[in-house]
């Protein structure tokens, strides 16, 4: 099994938070780090990436703390499966997640390294590209910086890929570099100009002007990297990997196809877990609430079973409810736990249904450990 500390790296890019904002970005603009911890002395605060700064109202990078700007983040144990580790990048949207033993960050886990990982499997490796391909940002030539950074936004992307009239592929604009440039240092450049010529700004805007009248291709890189539509999943997780990028562009003879991410790598690996042999019966009629939360705690259930009893089983639930006069019922819940060597059973009653549940699961865990202790 792929844990945190098989994919962690020790060298990763660390803020203090009460550094400003321009310092800041100098830093991740050296190390070519996609994002930095930033910390409170030793303790961690949070993660700021140009993609969590693309999000932001910032009006003066000089002053602005990047303890403001700061988003907070899961954290992950040297020990998290990579399938936990996997739910939480793509749910936390982030570049990396820190890796904490004894309440210190030792090392991150980066969404790459994640998705090579995944790629590598040999249930995954050989899936075909177009499972993970999708929409991409396509912009033309006449397409200005501003319209590149509202639709990156807008699709949730980190690069688009710029065409000519023929449509054929000619580059690719990256958020990254759009933001750092557009929405940082030239509010640091026009700062720097106002103040040596004693004017003041009143409405003007200069970021969003020069955004408005830059061409998008004239901020493009040609030297980018692609993929063809015959390709695995593994060699696109392996490009992205060696080039240090999350995204990469999906083409053919110059045509665009979509756009490849790290992000959605991960999923993959949901397709190798097998459908849960849960039974449910007789469940007592409540809301769709309640109902989501017994589901859910059920679901809990089997998981922590999965990962005492080794093999195939399945968990059978039986409720019963109990008219008492009146409008409150008692609630009977009957745990079954069927593997091929032994079977395990267990009961609880309660007036609050899902305290029953959680009663019988107890017991049915305790019950399954001396089980398999015994062995």
């Amino acid at each position: 099994m792929v844990v945190a500390s098989d994919l962690m790296e020790k060298d990763f890019l660390r803020i203090e938070k009460d550094s400003v904002l321009s310092q800041a970005i100098g830093k991740m603009v050296s190390s070519k780090k996609p994002a930095a911890l930033v910390f409170d002395n030793n303790a961690f605060a949070g993660l700021v990436s140009i993609k969590i700064l693309a999000r932001k109202t910032i009006s003066n990078p000089s002053e602005t703390k990047i303890g403001s700007l700061a988003e907070s983040m899961p954290v992950l144990k040297e020990t998290m499966p990579i399938e936990k580790i996997a739910d939480l990048l793509f749910s936390s949207d982030a570049r990396v997640l820190p890796v904490v033993k004894n309440s210190a960050v030792i090392g991150v886990v980066s969404l790459v390294s994640v998705a090579k990982a995944i790629a590598s499997m040999p249930e995954i490796k050989k899936i075909p590209l177009s499972k993970i391909v999708r929409n991409a940002v396509v912009l033309t030539e006449t397409d200005s910086v501003g319209r590149a950074i509202a639709l990156m936004k807008e699709t949730n992307s980190l690069s688009a890929a710029v065409v000519d009239k023929n449509s054929r592929l000619i580059g690719v604009v990256s958020l990254e570099e759009i933001v750092k440039k557009f929405l940082l240092l030239q509010k640091e450049k026009y700062r720097a100009s106002k103040y040596s010529s004693g004017g003041t700004s009143g409405s003007i805007n200069p970021e969003k002007d020069s955004m408005a009248s830059t061409l998008a291709r004239n901020e493009m890189s040609e030297n980018f990297v692609s993929i063809g539509p015959n390709e695995t999943v593994l060699r696109a997780a392996s490009l992205m990997a060696s080039s240090n990028a999350s995204e990469i562009i999906a083409e053919e003879n110059s045509r665009v196809l979509g756009i490849v991410s790290a992000k959605n790598i991960l999923p993959l690996l949901q397709s190798l877990k097998p459908a849960k042999n849960i039974q449910i019966a007789k469940m007592p009629v409540v809301d769709e609430i309640d109902k989501a939360e017994l589901i859910g705690f059920i679901d809990k259930v089997y998981d922590k079973i999965a990962r005492i009893v080794p093999g195939e089983f399945s968990l059978h639930v039986h409720f019963k409810s109990h008219e008492k006069g009146g409008a409150r019922k008692k609630h009977t819940v009957h745990l079954k736990l069927v593997t091929p060597k032994k079977t395990i059973v267990s009961k609880a009653v309660d007036w609050k249904l899902l305290i029953a549940v959680k009663n019988a699961a107890d017991s049915l865990e305790r019950e399954t450990i001396g089980f398999v202790k015994r062995k």
